[in-house]
């Protein structure tokens, strides 16, 4: 069975992962700067790092 993994969160399919993130914070370690799925991250660079 597939399942869709970020950190401890584990999602059936990949619309519950992109519903959850909608409102969710991704990324919340930094209270001042918390990532929410909104629109696509393109990244240019290769070597980009978050």
């Amino acid at each position: 069975q597939t399942h869709f993994k970020i950190g401890k969160r584990s999602f059936k399919t990949l619309s519950d992962l992109i519903e959850h993130y909608k409102t969710h914070p991704v990324f919340d370690a930094d209270p001042n700067n918390k990532l929410y799925l909104t629109t696509p991250l393109i990244i240019n660079n290769s070597n980009h790092q978050f």
